[in-house]
């Protein structure tokens, strides 16, 4: 039976907006059915090619030298390797929800999801180039990048404070205006 804010669907009783529902005798948030606000995926494969070429000159280097065979194994084994990691870390996906913020690498991992109430702040900020791309440790948090300076630093309750590369800072600040404090295009490089 349904009050109006509770129904029954797919034999299990759920909110009329489909985000709790009742499981395994257990309340679980539904989290595809969340809303989603904002969503884009940044690309790089300009390190693909570099990996491409580097590979070649080190296969034609171990052919022209004589080597045996398992050095030409080994070279590529390890370039092949280097470019299934250039692929994981050459696309970052931001997504804001109802929720909060996740981000992404490649098809899904890394992955890391950071509620609204975690977040102190958000502001746009520049890299400076020693930062680099992929995923880095810097003083006092991370960045998370493929390409380009441009970010959207959010600081976190606990101090740390998180860089995610985009190469749209003013869109994704404007996603987070109503969940996040955000200061406006202050940018301060790293």
């Amino acid at each position: 039976m349904a009050d109006g804010r509770w129904q029954m669907a797919d034999g299990r009783w759920q909110m009329a907006d489909g985000r709790w529902q009742m499981a395994d005798g257990r309340w679980q948030m539904d989290t595809l059915a969340t809303m989603e606000r904002y969503s884009h995926t940044q690309s790089s494969f300009v390190w693909l090619f570099v990996l491409s070429i580097v590979e070649t000159l080190a296969v034609v280097t171990v052919l022209l030298s004589g080597a045996p065979i398992i050095g030409l194994v080994v070279v590529m084994t390890v370039t092949s390797l280097a470019i299934v990691i250039g692929l994981t870390f050459s696309r970052l996906t931001v997504e804001v929800h109802d929720e909060g913020v996740t981000v992404f690498f490649g098809r899904g991992w890394p992955k890391r999801f950071i509620r609204f109430g975690d977040i102190a702040s958000a502001r746009k900020v520049r890299n400076s180039a020693w930062v680099g791309w992929g995923l880095r440790w810097i003083p006092g948090g991370s960045v998370w990048n493929v390409w380009g300076l441009d970010a959207v630093e959010l600081a976190l309750t606990s101090g740390k404070r998180w860089r995610l590369g985009t190469d749209e800072p003013d869109t994704l600040l404007a996603a987070l205006a109503g969940s996040v404090p955000t200061e406006g295009a202050h940018p301060r490089v790293l």
